[in-house]
């Protein structure tokens, strides 16, 4: 009950998305700030990793999530949760399609501005 209640709590606050299914089940996922949230405190380099794939963004034309993370060898799931961030503050926009393949579609002058002048 706890737990449920803490995950309600989260969920009212926009930073997790619960299913129920029914029955005794129940299903939490990260939402894209409940992910940025998180990775600030504890994925260790976050900011770093997020700067890096603006900059495969801006100079190398990286466009393709597995292609992002096969360079930075690191989980596709993780390239997708920065890529979400990236779409949510307005510096790109993504096709996402259903065989696991995210694309960015556009790559707003904004992206440059927020990563590489700092």
């Amino acid at each position: 009950d706890e737990v449920l209640a803490s995950l309600e709590i989260l969920e009212s606050k926009g930073l997790v998305h619960l299913e129920k299914p029914g029955g005794p089940a129940l299903f939490a996922s990260f939402t894209t700030e409940g992910f940025r949230h998180f990775a600030a405190a504890h994925v260790e380099g976050y900011q770093e990793l997020l700067a890096t794939v603006a900059a495969k963004l801006l100079n190398e034309d990286e466009y393709v999530n597995q292609e992002i993370a096969n360079e930075l060898a690191c989980p596709v799931r993780l390239v997708n949760y920065l890529l979400d961030v990236l779409e949510a503050a307005g510096h790109i926009t993504l096709g996402k399609y259903g065989t696991g393949v995210w694309e960015v579609a556009h790559v707003s002058a904004t992206l440059k501005r927020a990563f590489l002048e700092q």
